[in-house]
């Protein structure tokens, strides 16, 4: 019985996302020679594969490489598919939520951003099977659904966290919603992620929702070169880089 409602708790309980980023080498797959950007889980008593609700993020902590989603320890350890990132950030303020919901900021796709996401080499592809899909649809205008942000020569997902910690600084004192998002509290102002929710489900193709990056980009430009300033390569990973979190504390009151 007890194991019953243990099993109970394990099957609505979500934990936080797994940032431990010590790897062992006996975890690498023999005819894999890419930086560890695998996903296991959270700890020993969590169920022993991850589940559609949980938060995915890369091992490596900075990016997610084109063969994590086909990488063969990756997918044993799913309940679903495959595995693929959870959490995808604005393209017009750079806050990290949801993968496909829409930015708590308020924002709005512009016309640069409309024409960029329909100019991507993967819409081509996409059209025949999601004819029905308003992604391919979206207007200047629309409310911006978060979204998978990939670097711009060799589509690396660069980690939706780490792009908002490097790049967040809310809303543009030029954007039409400016005015709105000012008169918000400082609290939810400065707040750079908005949570995943326990009953997060998987997309069928989070593809979908995917922003390539140009070259010539700003944001590009002062991510790559402020990633290169704590060691990393996000265009060039390496297996010994990986970005280190460090671990919160939580202040015990006292009694």
């Amino acid at each position: 019985m007890a194991a019953l409602k243990r099993k109970a708790q394990e099957d609505t309980v979500s934990p936080p996302p797994y940032i431990d980023l010590a790897l062992s080498s006996d975890e690498e797959d023999e005819d894999d020679n890419q930086p560890g950007s695998w996903i296991f889980p959270h700890d020993q008593n969590y169920p022993t594969f991850l589940l559609p609700r949980d938060e995915v993020r890369p091992r490596n902590g900075f990016v997610w490489l084109p063969s994590d989603r086909t990488r063969r320890r990756n997918i044993e350890k799913c309940t679903y598919i495959r595995p693929l990132p959870s959490r995808g950030n604005c393209v017009m303020c750079g806050r990290s939520g949801p993968l496909g919901q829409h930015c708590s900021n308020g924002c709005v796709y512009d016309r640069v951003s409309v024409d960029n996401i329909k100019e991507l080499d993967t819409v081509p592809e996409r059209s025949d099977v999601f004819e029905e899909d308003a992604d391919l649809h979206i207007q200047m205008g629309a409310p911006v659904q978060y979204r998978l942000i990939s670097t711009p020569k060799h589509n690396n997902v660069i980690d939706a966290v780490y792009f908002a910690e490097l790049m967040y600084n809310g809303v543009d004192k030029e954007e039409d919603h400016y005015d709105e998002w000012i008169k918000r509290s400082n609290r939810f102002r400065m707040r750079k992620h908005d949570k995943i929710r326990a009953n997060e489900e998987r997309w069928s193709d989070p593809w979908v929702f995917q922003f390539q990056l140009d070259k010539d980009c700003n944001w590009w430009q002062q991510f790559e070169w402020l990633s290169k300033m704590e060691g990393l390569d996000a265009e060039n990973p390496t297996p010994d880089m990986k970005k280190r979190y460090k671990q919160e504390t939580k202040r015990r009151r006292r009694s």
